[in-house]
């Protein structure tokens, strides 16, 4: 046998060649989706513990943030309201609001919290700056009720679900009973909102 001759005909050759190519190009996708799957699982677990690692006392503060800023809204609201239902409903709120944030001020105090000492960046990332946009490009737009109705609805939606989180890891038994109280009233006072949203969608 000739030593220079290969042993092995081209086109053995070239039918192997594409498929060792083909798997190492697979290879190096898996590879690609592994690095992407850790990556994109470790967002979601940072993300995740971010929100269950934030203190009563932050949580304590943005809801007095929070609540004294949707007092403000309700306030300025009023005026801006042609539908009697919506009207009444929101003036429930306010006065609720303002009975409640008393309340809380106390309840603040009893955990040690200082209201007056809150500090700024909690307000301004409570103070609803995209909702009191949204209701003045309502406003402009003859919208004012609907918008409201549905926007106030949401925040309701959130509040509650900061209450229920504080509710949880609160050991006061009076603080406790004052969410579960709170609670109540601004679930009553949120479906009428959303009867409202419904009602406006209809008409």
């Amino acid at each position: 046998m000739n030593p220079d001759q290969n042993p092995y005909s081209i086109d053995y050759l070239n039918q192997i060649a594409p498929a060792q190519q083909k798997s190492k190009l697979l290879n190096k996708w898996v590879v690609i989706f592994g690095i992407l799957a850790v990556i994109v699982g470790a967002v979601v677990i940072i993300s995740l513990l971010a929100k269950s690692t934030s203190t009563p006392t932050q949580d304590l503060e943005k809801l007095s943030a929070r609540m004294t800023s949707l007092q403000a809204i309700t306030t300025a609201a009023q005026p801006n309201l042609t539908a009697n239902q919506l009207r009444s409903t929101n003036s429930n709120l306010s006065i609720f609001l303002s009975n409640t944030n008393r309340e809380l001020s106390e309840q603040l105090v009893k955990n040690g919290v200082t209201p007056a000492k809150i500090s700024k960046a909690v307000i301004a990332a409570e103070a609803n700056t995209a909702m009191t946009t949204a209701l003045e490009d309502a406003r402009l737009n003859a919208t004012y009720d609907s918008v409201y109705a549905r926007e106030m609805s949401l925040r309701l939606v959130e509040t509650t679900s900061l209450m229920s989180r504080i509710y949880d890891k609160s050991k006061s038994k009076s603080m406790r009973e004052f969410l579960q109280a709170t609670d109540t009233n601004l679930q009553a006072i949120r479906t009428q909102f959303q009867l409202a949203t419904t009602s406006s969608v209809v008409n």
